[in-house]
């Protein structure tokens, strides 16, 4: 994006608009002019060009294909739901667009089209998500502005966005623009009006169940700081206890306002000048493995996107602690090699997977790293052995470790083919490739290994998009021959439902196997668990989220150990 708006009658004005969320940026353009650009909005992905390389994923157009609707004039994303505001539309009533992403596709699908009743409102100036919870805000109507907080299956339409509530401006008379902006996480909505009192700005504060089940109250208003310029609170962010609210820029001051809301909402802790200079590594996209005492973290954008896998012990440095071990660097220190992808770690041997380019191209290769503990000197993890793959091989992609075995997935793109390699250990010390499993089912486009699990004699192989619907494949050690590792069992989504993603996370424990589908039921997931019975894998139990909430992703991840079993939900509503 380059240049402001223009405020050229004969050229097009409106409002740019960004949110981000893990990998993903949106950009929102929102031109309203006749003559000019329709409005549009852009997602970025960390990885669309290439490794740790900025592309366009996909690109949203206005559904009333209008030059005055300032499509995109604000935009808001949360795990797989995007919204986007359209305040010019229908004559400056407005509208705003909820899409929901297809896992399966890759795909942004319009899902409801949201909006109010009252003329030249400005409905769509502000938007916010989280989890179940959109708020929209529409600064023009008639009480000095207004907010909207819609709820997911609201009115119990599944998948629907139903209105909750609406937030009239606290402050009376009129001529303010209450809803100018919105915030949202969990069960505080934060509005702005930047033309409260005189012009100098106010933010307030609601939460749920203040003054009842139900009901969202005003617990704070927080006027601007005494000797600041107009405009408080023209943008807001809300994440957690930390609220930030900054001055309109066109006031000529730059500050921006840092809030603790922890324990009930406090005067401001900290003013932010804007600063001159940043630098930010990314820690996001993470990978963890536990076995005993010992966590491994590895964070592959960390450090320029070398990446960096981080070893925690318990008790370092006190009883109970868990304390820092040891950190391992990207043993040839390049850029976007995204070493700490995958991580897995039993006993002394850990095991962490990377996915470096092939020198001089733009092609994956991947990579693995074994690490032994005490190797090369007491409290040391030493590099035992490495092993880099070939162009567009992804080697490294899921690792498993368990014993004298490794599994390593290549989620190979064409005209590489999909496997696992098997590693095993050999006098006097090393790891041997063994044995390659192909792609089964003659297809390379089902992520056969995105997902892999190794237990003793077991293995388990996830591919989630098979057939649209996703299966799991499970070997045993010595099926068909010494040494060999045959298919014993193909287990099919059980809903046989296109979207389900069945077998993108999977653990396996003795004769107890999880599989998960996380977008089962619009995203809100399942967990099924199968008993090695005389028959063979059995399903013996269909877990859902406990607490009955929808689209929380349950089973993005899981693990089970004994009689034990984690499971992620990460779009759970309160995080």
């Amino acid at each position: 994006l380059s240049g402001p708006p223009s405020n050229n009658a004969t050229g097009p004005s409106g409002k740019y608009s960004l949110a981000v969320y893990g990998n993903t940026v949106v950009a929102g353009l929102g031109f309203a002019s006749a003559t000019g650009a329709i409005g549009s909005v852009v997602f970025l992905d960390r990885n669309a060009a290439g490794v740790g390389k900025w592309g366009v994923q996909a690109t949203l157009n206005d559904p009333q294909n209008s030059g005055l609707d300032c499509y995109g004039c604000a935009v808001a994303i949360n795990g797989n739901t995007a919204v986007v505001g359209a305040s010019g539309a229908s004559s400056s009533q407005g509208l705003a667009y909820v899409y929901s992403l297809t896992l399966s596709t890759g795909n942004w699908q319009l899902a409801a089209t949201l909006s109010n009743s009252q003329a030249n409102s400005l409905f769509g100036s502000s938007v916010a998500v989280n989890g179940d919870t959109i708020v929209v805000g529409a600064p023009g109507t008639s009480m000095g502005g207004s907010a909207y907080l819609f709820g997911r299956n609201q009115g119990g339409v599944i998948g629907s966005w139903g209105l909750a509530k609406t937030f009239a401006n606290p402050a009376t008379g009129t001529g303010k623009s209450f809803g100018s902006s919105v915030a949202v996480d969990g069960d505080c909505v934060v509005v702005s009006d930047p033309a409260a009192g005189s012009n100098l700005g106010s933010v307030y504060a609601f939460l749920r169940n203040q003054g009842g089940a139900g009901v969202w109250g005003l617990i704070t208003t927080t006027p601007g700081p005494s000797g600041t310029a107009y405009g408080f609170g023209a943008v807001i962010a809300l994440s957690g206890n930390t609220l930030i609210a900054g001055i309109n820029p066109y006031s000529g001051a730059y500050d921006a306002y840092l809030y603790d809301l922890s324990g009930g909402f406090v005067s401001a802790t900290t003013t932010l000048p804007v600063p001159e200079a940043t630098a930010n590594d990314s820690s996001d996209d993470i990978a963890v493995a536990v076995n005993g005492d010992t966590v491994v973290v590895g964070v592959q954008y960390a450090n320029n996107a070398q990446g960096q896998t981080y070893i925690f012990e318990r008790n370092q440095n006190g009883a109970g602690h868990w304390g820092l071990a040891a950190t391992l660097g990207e043993p040839a220190a390049t850029s976007n090699d995204l070493f700490g992808h995958a991580v897995s770690i039993d006993g002394d041997t850990l095991v962490v997977g990377a996915l470096p380019l092939t020198p001089g191209t733009n092609n994956v290769a991947g990579a693995i790293y074994i690490y032994g503990r005490d190797y090369g000197g007491q409290g040391k993890w030493g590099l035992v052995q490495s092993s880099m793959g070939t162009s567009n091989q992804f080697l490294g992609a899921a690792v498993a470790v368990n014993g004298g075995t490794i599994a390593v997935a290549e989620t190979a793109s064409y005209p590489a083919s999909p496997g696992v390699q098997i590693y095993e250990l050999r006098p006097p010390g090393s790891w041997i490739p063994t044995l390659f499993l192909s792609v089964q089912n003659g297809s390379p486009d089902n992520d056969y290994g995105t997902s892999i699990a190794l237990d003793g004699d077991t293995l388990i192989v996830g591919a989630h998009s098979y057939n649209n619907q996703g299966t799991a494949y499970i070997y045993n050690r010595n099926q068909g021959g010494a040494e060999q590792w045959g298919l014993v069992s193909t287990l099919a989504d059980p809903t046989a439902v296109a979207g389900d993603v069945f077998g993108w996370s999977v653990s396996v424990d003795g004769g107890t196997a999880v599989i998960s589908a996380p977008g089962y039921n619009l995203l809100s997931g399942r967990v099924y668990v199968y008993s090695n019975q005389a028959t063979g894998w059995t399903l013996v139990a269909t877990l859902q989220d406990p607490t009955g909430t929808l689209h929380t992703q349950f089973g993005l991840a899981v693990s089970i150990v004994g009689d034990s079993m984690v499971v992620g939900a990460p779009y759970y509503p309160i995080g």
